[in-house]
């Protein structure tokens, strides 16, 4: 399940363009530290931005995913069960 399932779309971009805008300036030499995304904070140097590369990626497929699907929100991975009664 992807940890954006239930975000809006919109927020999504929102995020993919700050942290798109984070890789430019790591990738410029600007001294980015950190990316603060909703209630997570991802911290970076530098010398190791694979964790930016795959937030950029993860936000991406999850975007692509929910306009494929002409959704709004961010989907869960795979088909969805129904919610069925406990006896």
């Amino acid at each position: 399940m992807s940890i954006y399932a239930g975000w809006l779309v919109t927020d999504l971009r929102t995020w993919l363009a700050k942290a798109q805008a984070a890789s430019l300036a790591l990738a410029t030499g600007d001294k980015v530290i950190s990316l603060a995304i909703a209630d997570k904070r991802l911290a970076f140097s530098p010398a190791d931005p694979s964790k930016l590369r795959a937030l950029i990626e993860e936000l991406q497929r999850d975007i692509a995913a929910a306009e494929a699907a002409g959704s709004a929100v961010a989907l869960a991975d795979g088909p969805r069960r129904p919610i069925l009664p406990w006896y």
